[in-house]
């Protein structure tokens, strides 16, 4: 699990499992395995929404909109909060290969 902190300091914790990745697609028609990441990269409205998505059940537990959410993501935590996508992403797809190459052993 990858984590960065908004502008406020928060930390926040990027989990990309079966539900955040499948809310990512059918919500705002984005796929992580596939162009998303680029589509992340130069779109930082996508990125917020993304992370807005990703971040859902820690938004409602510190009892924040995601509007509220969203401000806290500007300036250099875009970068970073994308380079924790990232990391997060790549574990996943890491697993899913070795998950495939462990059913074929």
């Amino acid at each position: 699990m990858t984590t960065f902190h908004d502008t406020n300091g928060k930390e926040w914790a990027i989990q990309l499992d079966g539900f955040a990745l499948g809310d990512l697609r059918d919500q705002i028609n984005l796929d992580l395995a596939g162009d998303g990441l680029l589509t992340i990269e130069t779109d930082p409205v996508a990125l917020v929404r993304a992370l807005a998505i990703i971040c859902r059940d820690q938004i409602t537990e510190a009892q924040k909109t995601e509007r509220e959410f969203a401000k806290g993501i500007s300036g250099e935590v875009l970068n970073v909060a994308l380079e924790a996508v990232r990391g997060a992403a790549q574990d996943q797809l890491d697993g899913l290969v070795k998950r495939r190459a462990d059913a074929h052993a």
